[in-house]
């Protein structure tokens, strides 16, 4: 099923990855000469995107591939499920382990089963059975070195927010994950997150099991160029011209933020469609703009409402916005010195602020702070 014409909300398809392609060739030759890396990033800013199209290219290099959404993970029982099925798609038997435990559970209720699938015996339980987690995870666990040394190949292992398996198991799951993923030498894992704060804590503090586990890699910005061939492209295959100025004034109000490019894009062409305009010229553009900023209204306000549950984060926003510091003039002493430093690493490992320097502190999505810059205003 095809997609929506400039990708909102959604992993981009292979043809709206824009730019990365220096860093896709570079990342895919890491993780397929054995390294596992680390990749952090607020939501929203294409890192599922680029991780997948790595996927894909590995995949077509005959690599084994798998991959876990841990947001839509519930249980453990569910990530061995997950990490089962996924490993087992590379030989073609997606859910089998599922269709199988549904038969058998129709005929036994209550039993087990095990299934030897070209070798490789998995043992589970049907689902009118409670499973034991620590069987099937254990199955889970050893299923991708396995599979990868029975066919004499690489498998690389994406797990997309990686920081939700501390909701899932805490300390004693990261200590089994560690102790099984570094005796996999036919294995890399790959691991994104929008929490930097809690990724940086998971990989970079010695106190952790995967302390130095994996390599920390960053997501490098999309240069303007990129953005207005892209775009221009886009329309073009529409039969709508984007005139150079109204490119760039698009790519200027996003400042070149995957999703808010992408959805003032989307809304450019959407007005185009209803005015039955052949040009988008910069008047449509912020026409545009003002849209998206509608759709996404009740979005920032919900961000902003729960930044607000940590004292005096709400008051820092503002400030930030509107281009001051984040210490309060006048606000002096120890204790309040103490809760906005509180407040900012909150912000930080939220994904809303990103740090550049003491003291120094920049909105990771620009039109966030328009949004509170607005409020600000009045406007």
């Amino acid at each position: 099923m095809m997609g929506p014409f400039f990708p909102v909300g959604v992993p981009a398809p292979e043809g709206d990855v824009v730019d990365r392609e220096d860093f896709i060739p570079t990342v895919a030759a890491r993780l397929a000469d054995g390294q596992s890396l680390v990749l952090s990033g607020p939501r929203r800013t294409g890192k599922t995107s680029v991780a997948r199209e790595i996927l894909r290219r590995l995949r077509r290099d005959g690599l084994y591939v798998a991959q876990i959404d841990l947001f839509a993970v519930s249980d453990v029982l569910a990530f061995a499920y997950a990490l089962i099925d996924s490993c087992l798609e590379n030989v073609g038997l997606r859910g089998v382990l599922a269709r199988a435990g549904d038969k058998l559970g129709r005929l036994t209720g209550t039993a087990r089963f095990e299934l030897a699938l070209a070798g490789l015996k998995l043992s589970a339980g049907t689902r009118a059975r409670k499973e034991n987690p620590e069987d099937l995870l254990a199955n889970a666990l050893e299923l991708p070195e396995r599979l990868a040394a029975r066919d004499g190949r690489r498998m690389v292992v994406l797990f997309d927010e990686f920081q939700e398996v501390t909701r899932l198991g805490g300390p004693d799951l990261l200590k089994r994950l560690r102790a099984h993923f570094q005796d996999q030498p036919h294995v890399a894992y790959f691991f994104l997150g929008s929490k930097y704060g809690l990724l940086k804590t998971l990989f970079a503090s010695n106190r952790e099991a995967f302390y130095r586990f994996a390599a920390w890699i960053n997501l490098p910005p999309i240069p303007q160029a990129a953005w207005t061939e892209y775009l221009t492209r886009k329309f073009t295959e529409r039969n709508i011209r984007l005139l150079p100025d109204a490119a760039d004034t698009l790519v200027s109000l996003t400042e070149g933020h995957p999703y808010d490019t992408m959805s003032v894009a989307s809304a450019a062409y959407y007005a185009a469609r209803e005015l039955g305009l052949s040009e988008i010229d910069t008047t449509t553009v912020r026409l545009a703009y003002e849209r998206a900023m509608l759709e996404l209204e009740p979005v920032f306000t919900e961000t902003l409402e729960a930044a607000a549950r940590t004292p005096v984060a709400r008051s820092i926003l503002f400030r930030l916005a509107a281009g001051q510091g984040p210490y309060a003039k006048g606000g002096t002493g120890a204790d309040h010195s103490q809760r906005v430093r509180r407040a900012l690493k909150e912000l930080v490992d939220a994904g809303i602020l990103v740090q550049l320097g003491r003291g120094q502190y920049r909105f990771t999505e620009p039109a966030f702070r328009d949004f509170l810059s607005r409020l600000v205003a009045g406007t």
